[in-house]
């Protein structure tokens, strides 16, 4: 079986009529789509709005700011005014400068005025932000996980003293998938909702985590 042909059977069966992005975990969920489905919230947060009617993107709920580093709004939503999506902030292809001015904070404001719309019609589209092209790839969606690996246990310099241990590759391999978090201990695929206790088989006391083979 082709990842096409897999694709479309997880869609089928999990997502029928939403996208990826808002696919629930569903019923009795293979061990397959579990782990398919851990990617959503890296794919959600590498991907921005580019904004062209706005009718597709929720002001509150996506990230459309054209802010790197947090691209979402951050005034206080306030159900009296009224808007939901960015469309609802735009008259005759142009920005509502006075609604944008009552609604947001000064640092959304700024934002928003700064984001140029076309006169014509167009759509709203999707871009992933970590590819100079906009394109969303497993191999740079790896490399920011990677990258956010590295951050939380140290640096690059730490792996590469784990891989330079003097020890068979099957014990560097092992220190490797310890320290990342990806051994099968039982606390791991409780977390992934595998049905299972997280009780040590050996002592049946302790949770068996990486901490028991420290």
């Amino acid at each position: 079986m082709n990842s096409n042909s897999l694709a479309r059977i997880l869609k089928a069966k999990y997502y029928p009529n939403v996208s990826f992005l808002e696919a629930p975990i569903g019923n009795n969920p293979s061990y397959v789509w579990r782990s398919i489905r851990e990617s959503q919230s890296l794919i959600r947060d590498g991907l921005l709005w580019r904004v062209g009617d706005g009718n597709d993107i929720a002001i509150w709920l996506d990230s459309w700011l054209p802010d790197v580093a947090f691209p979402m709004v951050t005034t206080t939503f306030d159900f009296n005014f009224g808007v939901y999506m960015v469309s609802d902030l735009i008259t005759d292809g142009a920005w509502n400068i006075d609604l944008v001015n009552r609604v947001f904070n000064e640092r959304d404001r700024k934002l928003i005025l700064s984001i140029p719309l076309r006169r014509s019609s167009s759509i709203d589209l999707q871009f992933w932000k970590h590819d100079k092209r906009g394109s969303y790839s497993v191999s740079s969606a790896y490399k920011l996980q990677t990258q956010e690996s590295d951050t939380a246990v140290g640096n690059k310099k730490f792996w590469k003293k784990l891989w330079s241990i003097p020890a068979a590759p099957k014990i560097r391999n092992f220190l490797w998938r310890a320290v990342s978090g990806s051994l099968p201990t039982r606390s791991r695929l409780c977390s992934r909702h595998v049905p299972t206790t997280e009780v040590c088989p050996l002592c049946n006391v302790d949770c068996e985590s990486e901490a028991c083979f420290s």
